[in-house]
């Protein structure tokens, strides 16, 4: 099979008790059947704390507090794979933060971003999110029972164009797109405030797009937009066709989606993504979002303000996205959810950026490894819960609908 694979998939490397934000902690950790099978065949001590830790077998999981693994241990290292090898432990363990999506034709290979070692990879490869094409076998069974390759193609197509358009935002707000703009060579580099403006501008105008292209797609998949054509590039539309029997979207010019409304972005933190058992479990992000909360109360005028101060963040946001994309876009071919999948894209970046203001205003900087430990802490709440998605798409969609 062919393996689209991240440039600088295999440069990553575990860190163990190095990690600041240990994969150990925080997570419930599922077993397959063979995982399973394999612990059940453990006796003695070590098979009494597997049969405890599992939870007595009642469940297909390890950790099922979201605590820490009580494999754990003082150094920061898995008991389990000191005394039996890394090819005993849990299957989920064993992969992460690798990540695995088998569309049948081809299968796709990155490294999720809620590792803190595999989000400092992406902040040095920011502007560099590109793939490259193998062969060999695939990692995991196909993710969709779908068979239609000209709708995969389709799709593929339109992502990319939209990381085009993300990728060209960035260079000509650095005057590095020259070819495409030869006049501005001999324009004066503008100060950081400008800077700041015009890529909150482009990047605002973008997402609306997309957004609005996502609800014409989806209209257009129920067989209600028949004059709908599945291409993204110079769509200029910000208002979505009606659908029989569903609200007209139409995003006014205060409807901004970079940065949301600061009531939107309220209600989004304040939804399922924050809990007070985040104190245990994810304590950083507890700390994030109890700090959020205060500030949005007190100077969320000021959040444009910070792209003026930490313009090296323009290229992080912009690559985070199209990182985003990559990963996730592709899930509309496995359930045709167009203004889902684009809709949490947006609220993600947001979310992210509202933190980083939030720790940027609390602390006085933001540094790469500051940053990298916030997206990491960040994805891990935000992107393994049907529950968290389902209620912050709820959230958007009221907003704007």
């Amino acid at each position: 099979m062919e393996i689209r694979e991240l440039d600088w998939y295999q440069d990553f490397s575990c860190i163990g008790g190095d990690c600041p934000q240990t994969c150990c902690r925080g997570w419930i950790i599922p077993l397959s059947p063979e995982d399973i099978a394999r612990l059940q065949g453990v006796h003695g001590t070590l098979g009494l704390r597997i049969f405890a830790a599992a939870g007595g077998w009642t469940r297909g999981n390890f950790n099922q507090k979201s605590r820490q693994c009580p494999f754990w241990n003082k150094e920061g290292l898995c008991e389990l794979q000191l005394q039996k090898g890394h090819s005993f432990i849990p299957d989920a363990c064993q992969s992460y933060p690798r990540f695995f999506r088998n569309y049948g034709i081809f299968e796709q290979r990155t490294l999720d971003l809620s590792c803190v070692q595999a989000a400092r990879m992406f902040t040095q490869h920011a502007g560099n999110i590109s793939f490259h094409a193998t062969e060999g076998e695939p990692a995991t069974i196909p993710c969709s029972t779908n068979d239609d390759p000209k709708f995969l193609d389709d799709l593929i197509r339109v992502r990319d164009e939209m990381i085009l358009e993300l990728t060209g935002i960035c260079d000509l707000v650095n005057n590095k797109n020259s070819a495409a703009a030869p006049e501005r060579r001999q324009v004066k580099e503008p100060d950081s405030a400008l800077k700041a403006n015009d890529f909150t501008l482009q990047l605002d105008a973008l997402l609306r797009r997309m957004f609005v292209f996502a609800c014409d797609a989806q209209s257009a998949s129920l067989g209600q937009n028949e004059a709908f054509t599945f291409c993204f590039s110079n769509k200029k539309s910000v208002t979505a066709q009606p659908q029989p029997g569903k609200p007209h979207i139409h995003l006014s010019e205060s409807q901004s989606m970079f940065p949301l409304p600061v009531n939107t972005l309220r209600n989004l933190l304040d939804s399922s993504l924050y809990h007070p058992n985040l104190a245990n479990s994810n304590p950083k992000l507890y700390e994030l979002c109890q700090d959020a909360f205060a500030f949005l109360a007190s100077d969320s005028a000021k959040i444009p303000d910070f792209l003026s101060r930490h313009p090296e963040t323009m290229l992080l946001y912009t690559g985070y996205l199209t990182y985003y994309l990559h990963q996730y876009f592709l899930r509309i071919y496995e359930t045709y959810s167009y203004r889902r999948q684009v809709a949490l894209g947006i609220i993600h970046l947001n979310l992210l950026f509202l933190l980083d203001v939030t720790y940027e205003k609390k602390h006085g900087s933001l540094s790469s490894e500051e940053f990298s430990q916030i997206l990491a802490v960040y994805n891990r709440r935000a992107y393994f819960s049907d529950k968290i998605q389902d209620a912050l798409y709820r959230i958007f969609e009221d907003a704007f609908v």
